[in-house]
């Protein structure tokens, strides 16, 4: 029952629609759940503890109303400070006071999920007779840091929203309560998660902001997969029949208040206000109290037959939902579910109970299943914590060009060698425009999985256009293949980069025995271009090509690092999106690849390159094809820039 009250009424309310739908919380129609994963833990992660599942706090209502049952009558509300922690006075006050108190709960409206404390929780939690007592809010500020939580924008990044270079980038927060922190904090990094997660604006239909309804979501996610004993799991001996399972289904908070209590009658919906539904005033979230005898009681009639496996039942089928639709795939191309079930193990079932095609203008074929819930594995939402792995930073290396965007990983490897690991685990991938899942759509993907990266051809689109995304790939803790070369960029590390940036090329192992750090050096720092306003101008082109036109870089750079040239922030932390950032290539931050209201910051870079290949920048053509070609393109690319005289491929 508690189970069920959760996930059907209380998160709803807590999370809205959007996010109980992404992450996959709504409870099955009918039949069971399949998506029962032994290999999710199914632990409280320290940041939902300690953290976010403390939002309300800054809810609670200062005074406890005690209706009588029939709501005809009301003894005077009991002042929370003297209560708290104190049960026996709910007991001792004219007999029980814990129905009244409970029918309170559900009439006395709760403060906003922000920084605001009522004055019980801020000055007088275990407060003595006459005296101030506790700050509740002060304590949970307290507790983050000594559970050793990150700070909010770490957050903020790791579940996909835009990491804040500063405090005027915070758009999830109000901009007056922006300008709070801003005198709080002396960075946007400083800011606590419990602090900048209760200052969001809530989203749409639910009670906290997107940090803390993804942190939650993610949570409870993980509480419903990988829980042996939850209560819908099916395929096995499960411990109810389909039967038993639709009589709990129909089990609410209202319902057990009215078996539990004295009450008379009550509102369907607990979590919302009362309210009145007539004709001459229509309320389209009418949500009126009922008579108890109205609000459906547990018939336990379902229990009195014998234990049937659910394969012996016939009559309660399974409820479903349709993966996305698919294109045809092999050689010759194949709508075989099996064949597809191979190309997208974790995005269709093998246990279809349904499946619709339909044909493009262009005459090709696209499936879609409707497989049984839970059975579909894939997500592209986030883990619930931090300490479960790492993301990569965004990445959008491509504009969909004659409507196809391709963020393959064969590709993103080659720009950004060194930062995506060997083996990923997961795949993220949003709209740029304004961070929409990619599930959320309706695109369809040639290829959507940690193992490939993504391919949205245009020609398998209604519309002929696919939008453009942006990646990140999951890796496990540690599962970064460090070879000898991305070793030496490590001992360049300093304590104020978080990243040193990617690698390009491997040094021949022959060289291991023989290597030494006083080999290399770092050339000095270039930034030759600056973001302007002038509308030919869309971000920060920091390329290799283009510093070579000016100064003196290595053949063959080791490495690169790029920092903020105002304040010498990592590139890596600044939350930008790059096209590319490699040390074949340097850095290019365009303005269309960063989510609406971010615009590129002004970088400086710099490589690393052995000592003894440091060579001037070619100035007139040099010998061979290869030299030649480098040498215009630098020169072409530097008319462009000065003269704006460019040629378009």
């Amino acid at each position: 029952m508690h189970q069920i009250i959760t996930y059907n009424e209380y998160l709803p309310a807590l999370l809205g629609k959007k996010y109980t739908k992404r992450y996959n919380l709504d409870l099955a129609n009918s039949g069971y759940f399949y998506g029962y994963d032994a290999s999710v833990d199914a632990s409280v992660a320290n940041e939902f503890t300690t953290a976010a599942f403390r939002f309300g706090h800054s809810m609670i209502f200062d005074q406890l109303s005690r209706p009588s049952n029939d709501w005809s009558d009301e003894q005077s509300p009991l002042e929370l400070k003297a209560f708290v922690f104190n049960p026996l006075e709910y007991v001792n006050q004219n007999g029980s006071q814990v129905e009244p108190v409970l029918r309170g709960l559900v009439v006395d409206p709760s403060l906003m999920a922000d920084t605001t404390f009522p004055s019980s929780m801020k000055e007088f939690l275990f407060a003595e007779a006459d005296k101030y007592g506790k700050d509740l809010l002060a304590i949970n500020i307290q507790r983050g840091r000594d559970h050793g939580l990150r700070g909010y924008n770490d957050y903020r990044e790791f579940f996909g929203l835009q990491r804040a270079a500063d405090f005027d980038e915070l758009l999830e927060i109000p901009s007056e309560m922006r300008h709070t922190l801003s005198g709080l904090y002396e960075h946007v990094d400083d800011i606590d998660l419990y602090v900048g997660g209760l200052a969001e604006t809530p989203v749409s239909g639910g009670t906290v902001g997107p940090t803390f309804a993804h942190m939650m979501a993610a949570q409870f996610r993980d509480l419903k997969v990988g829980d042996r004993f939850y209560f819908e799991n099916g395929g096995c001996e499960t411990t109810f029949t389909p039967e038993q399972l639709t009589e709990l289904r129909k089990i609410t908070l209202s319902s057990l208040i009215c078996t539990c209590t004295d009450t008379v009658d009550i509102q369907k919906m607990p979590f919302y206000f009362a309210t009145e539904d007539s004709e001459s005033s229509p309320n389209r979230n009418a949500n009126p109290r009922i008579p108890c005898s109205e609000i459906h009681n547990l018939d336990l009639s379902a229990w009195q037959q014998p234990y049937r496996n659910a394969d012996d039942i016939d009559g309660v089928p399974d409820s479903g939902v349709w993966t996305a639709w698919v294109p045809a795939y092999g050689n010759p191309p194949s709508l075989d579910l099996d064949v597809l079930h191979r190309e997208r193990p974790t995005g269709i079932c093998l246990n279809a109970i349904g499946a619709e095609m339909r044909m493009l203008e262009t005459g090709d074929p696209q499936m879609r299943f409707m497989c049984p819930a839970g059975a579909i594995s894939h997500s592209d939402v986030p883990p619930a914590c931090l300490d479960r792995g790492r993301w990569t930073n965004w990445i959008d290396s491509s504009n969909p060009i004659s409507g196809t965007d391709s963020e393959l990983l064969k590709d993103l490897r080659k720009l950004r060698a060194g930062e995506i690991c060997e083996h990923p685990i997961h795949i993220q991938a949003q709209t740029v425009h304004d961070n929409t899942p990619a599930g959320e759509t309706g695109d369809v993907f040639a290829t959507l999985d940690p193992v490939r990266g993504l391919l949205c051809r245009g020609e398998d689109q209604i519309g002929g256009t696919c939008a453009d995304y942006k990646v990140r790939f999951f890796c496990p803790p540690d599962n970064l293949d460090l070879d000898l070369e991305m070793e030496i960029v490590l001992a360049y590390q300093t304590e104020s980069r978080k990243v040193i940036t990617s690698v390009a090329t491997l040094i021949d192992e022959e060289d291991e025995d023989i290597f030494s750090f006083n080999d290399f050096a770092w050339t000095g720092w270039y930034n030759s271009d600056s973001p302007s306003l002038d509308d030919d101008l869309h971000g920060d082109n920091e390329s290799l090509m283009r510093a070579r036109a000016t100064a003196e870089i290595c053949a063959n750079p080791v490495a690169i690092e790029a920092v903020r040239a105002i304040d010498g922030v990592d590139a890596l932390s600044t939350g930008d999106v790059f096209k590319f950032f490699s040390p074949r290539k340097g850095l290019l931050c365009e303005d269309s690849d960063q989510t609406t209201g971010y615009k590129c910051d002004d970088y400086k870079v710099r490589y690393l390159c052995p000592q003894e290949t440091i060579l001037a920048a070619p100035l007139a053509p040099a010998q061979g094809p290869k030299e030649t070609y480098r040498w215009a393109l630098t020169q072409s690319e530097k008319l462009c820039d000065d003269y704006k005289v460019c040629c378009h491929v």
